[in-house]
This record gives structure tokens, C-alpha cells and sequence, in this order.
């Protein structure tokens, strides 16, 4: 569904125990730790364990998260859709590497995703969740957007979120 997808610089590819390592390394980033939370990712087989247990079973669902691949070969993020069990229509999750921060990637990658979401059909509403303090993430949902749909608290979390949607 996803797997394949381009932008003039990305490509979407599925993850794999391949990429272990680079998951290591985006969860472990800072901005990772401080807006998304800590999966507890210490090892490389950590890092494994985590996409065939969390990743796997989501892309038979048509969700998933996908790398985002420069024509370099380098994966520098992630960008995709998950259901949670508390809201009625997938969420929109995306990170990157420090590094590529403030060149237009996350922009590029949502854009391209969100228009293939559409093209598939198969979901009228797209929803996102982020910290309020993650003012980045907050300025480009509504740049592609999404509206403030309210306050929301993921269960057995204490941070209240913001829930974002778009019509699609």
C-alpha cells in the first residue's frame, strides 16, 4: 500500500529486524525520548524484538510504520498509520533523526502520505496526537491541516495530549 512510495527526495519502504539498529537510534534520539516516550529500546535485539512483535503485525492491517530512504540509501525516519484501540480512525505518526530536522522532510513525507490515503479510500477520517509543548509537530499538523480536535490522555499514560483530525 505504502511500501514503494516516493517523493522528489524519499522513499517509503517497510521496516524490517534489519533495520534494528536504525530504530535503536531514533528511539534513543532525544526528541524521540521527549515527545514520543521511551519504548525501552537498549539493544539491537531490543530494537528487533520491537518491530517483529509492534511493526509486523500492523502492516497485515495496511498500517505500519515506513522508513523514509534518501536516494543516498540513508534512512533518516519513519512516517505511517496506527489504530489504536481507544480511537476510531488510524493515527498519523512520523519522526526523524535529529540531523534532518528543519529541511522539509517531515512536510514532504505527510504530505505524499496523507494524498495515498486518500487515493486508497479506505479511511474518512485521519487523526494525530502530540504533545502540546511539541510546537514543531503541532505547527506542521496544521500546516497540513488538521484541525485541534481537543484535549486526549492515551490509556495508562499520565501526559494529556493534543488530538488532532483531518477529513480525507
Amino acid at each position: 500500500m505504502f511500501n514503494g512510495l516516493r517523493t522528489e527526495r524519499l522513499s517509503f519502504e517497510t521496516i524490517s529486524t534489519e533495520d534494528a539498529i536504525f530504530l535503536l537510534e531514533l528511539h534513543n534520539s532525544k526528541p524521540w525520548q521527549q515527545n514520543i516516550g521511551d519504548r525501552g529500546l537498549r539493544t539491537e535485539e531490543d530494537a528487533a524484538n520491537y518491530i517483529r512483535d509492534s511493526y509486523l503485525p500492523l502492516y497485515e492491517q495496511g498500517l505500519g510504520p515506513y522508513k523514509l530512504v534518501l536516494e543516498s540509501g540513508e534512512t533518516i525516519g519513519t512516517c505511517g498509520m496506527y489504530q489504536r484501540d481507544n480511537l476510531d480512525h488510524p493515527d498519523l505518526g512520523y519522526a526523524l533523526l535529529p540531523e534532518y530536522f528543519k529541511q522539509g522532510y517531515a512536510l514532504e513525507a505527510t504530505q505524499v502520505f496523507i494524498e495515498q490515503v486518500r487515493k486508497e479510500g479506505q479511511h474518512q477520517k485521519l487523526l494525530a496526537i502530540t504533545l502540546p509543548s511539541n510546537l514543531p509537530s503541532v505547527s506542521l499538523l496544521k500546516r497540513l491541516g488538521f484541525q485541534l480536535d481537543g484535549p486526549f490522555q492515551l490509556p495508562d499514560d499520565k501526559d494529556v495530549l493534543h488530538l488532532f483530525s483531518i477529513e480525507i
